[in-house]
């Protein structure tokens, strides 16, 4: 049977937010129940699905590298006025302008990107992106 993996993002009263992950055999549903009557903290989001390992990362030592640095590519959507963010952690350098802090949208690997995104990107209430209107370094 294939390990099956729950990330579950916990909200608390504050409104501060984290994020777990619960691997196992068939499903965490029970799981998350029982967590759920022993925390004061409540479920905001959930998914699960086949877990997928990569056995040997290669991220890059770079200007951005820590998984604290984070880009914002920003999407219009089917819902006039709505707008969808897409967080890119430890950008590479190379996908900014000259400031450094503004995303080129016509670099390549970006617009790879944002063709990937139109029509599947969405919002929690289910517009899609359309287009992308901006980039920038958080």
């Amino acid at each position: 049977m294939a390990v099956s993996t729950r990330s579950v993002v916990w909200v608390d009263a504050g409104g501060n937010v984290t994020i777990t992950r619960i691997n196992t055999q068939g499903g965490a549903g029970s799981i998350q129940t029982n967590i759920l009557g022993i925390i004061n903290a409540d479920r905001f989001q959930y998914w699960e699905g086949t877990l997928s390992v990569n056995g040997f990362p290669t991220p890059s030592a770079a200007q951005y590298q820590p998984v604290s640095a984070r880009a914002t590519l920003v999407f219009t959507t089917t819902a006039p006025g709505v707008l969808v963010e897409l967080t890119l952690i430890a950008p590479d350098i190379g996908i900014f302008l000259a400031d450094q802090r503004t995303i080129d949208l016509t670099n390549t690997g970006v617009v790879s990107l944002i063709t990937a995104c139109v029509g599947v990107l969405c919002d929690t209430a289910g517009n899609t992106a359309v287009s992308c209107i901006a980039g920038f370094l958080n």
